[in-house]
């Protein structure tokens, strides 16, 4: 019989800290600040987002033969049987309506939001339904998350104009970058060994005897996303003021992106689990730049607290829960 941690599995709620994190982000924007009802329904449809899109995610690449013979995986529930594929259906049904109908109230029923949530869900379907067989998969599902931050800040009575408009679009920009390298850069690496479609592998990356082949262009490729994106977020740092306070943020967690950035790319003998441990700190380390490069819109006095207290509870959790899950504190086993 299927417990708690196998469903908390096949929904993957380790990571739920990124999805819940743009929509902080996107409804502090909107609403003026981070202590307010707005950011805390947001923070519940972000966890709700991730469960959903995540577990139809692993649901669809279960059905559709890409995970069944992956050694990475075995491991996973549906992989062994502990929970059907008629069970895990009924689950992501289930959650897409409570998702979906909540996200509903939350737009209050404007115009400008509704487009965004239709759009975001559309693209997050064809991400899981087909993006195994189609080359630029990281578009759609970098657009699907990417759109939560306009869809919580305009949710929320974000304005349409102004400096403050520009800062959303620009992060907005740093997140549709950081996506797309996860996605395109560090998840094609990740499945070099399974048969699915990969960019990555046509632009010349390969396991090789157990040894990580990177081509010339796919290193200039994924350093020039990389640098696109931090160049966005020292825009939005800019025109936010030049915090003084945010520089320490801005520049350690910039390094961490380059420095992982390398490590991940660099050729040789490949260990899956250390670059899945590579890969997550990364991803971390990239929310974590845009939440702090804003701070100063949190709270007039204690943005940088704020912030900083999001950090400590989000590692809080992905530590907590990777333990509960995978039995690690920071490789997921995904």
């Amino acid at each position: 019989m299927a417990t708690l941690r196998d469903y908390l599995q096949l929904l993957r709620a380790h990571t739920a800290p990124l999805e819940v994190l743009i929509c902080v982000i996107g409804s502090a924007m909107g609403s003026g600040g981070l202590l307010n009802l707005s950011v805390l329904n947001f923070s519940i449809f972000g966890f709700l987002y991730h469960l959903t899109g995540y577990g139809h995610n692993s649901l669809r690449d279960f059905t559709g033969g890409y995970d069944v013979g992956d050694p990475h995986k075995a491991h996973h529930p549906l992989q062994r049987g502990v929970i059907s594929v008629e069970r895990a259906e009924s689950v992501i049904k289930i959650l897409f309506v409570l998702t979906l109908g909540y996200a509903v109230l939350l737009t209050q029923l404007k115009p400008i939001p509704i487009g965004i949530l239709i759009f975001a869900v559309l693209m997050g379907l064809i991400y899981n339904i087909a993006g195994k067989r189609i080359h630029v998969k990281f578009l759609p599902i970098a657009l699907a998350h990417s759109s939560l931050l306009p869809f919580a800040y305009f949710s929320s009575g974000g304005s349409s104009a102004g400096t403050l408009f520009l800062i959303m679009l620009l992060s907005f920009i740093y997140l549709l970058l950081q996506v797309t390298y996860q996605i395109l850069i560090e998840g094609d690496i990740k499945d070099l060994g399974v048969k699915e479609a990969g960019l990555l592998k046509k632009l010349g990356v390969e396991l090789r005897n157990g040894c990580l082949r990177v081509s010339r262009g796919v290193k200039v490729l994924g350093l020039t996303i990389k640098a696109l994106s931090l160049l966005s977020a020292l825009i939005v740092w800019i025109l936010m003021g030049s915090d003084v306070l945010t520089i320490p943020y801005l520049a350690t967690f910039s390094i961490l992106l380059l420095f992982f950035h390398f490590k991940l790319l660099k050729e040789g003998l490949f260990d899956h689990n250390n670059a899945l441990k590579t890969m997550a700190l990364e991803e971390i380390s990239s929310i974590f730049l845009l939440l702090t490069v804003l701070s100063p819109l949190y709270h007039p006095d204690y943005g940088h607290l704020l912030s900083l207290l999001l950090i400590i509870l989000s590692m809080a959790y992905f530590s907590a829960m990777n333990r509960v899950l995978w039995g690690t504190a920071v490789t997921p086993k995904v």
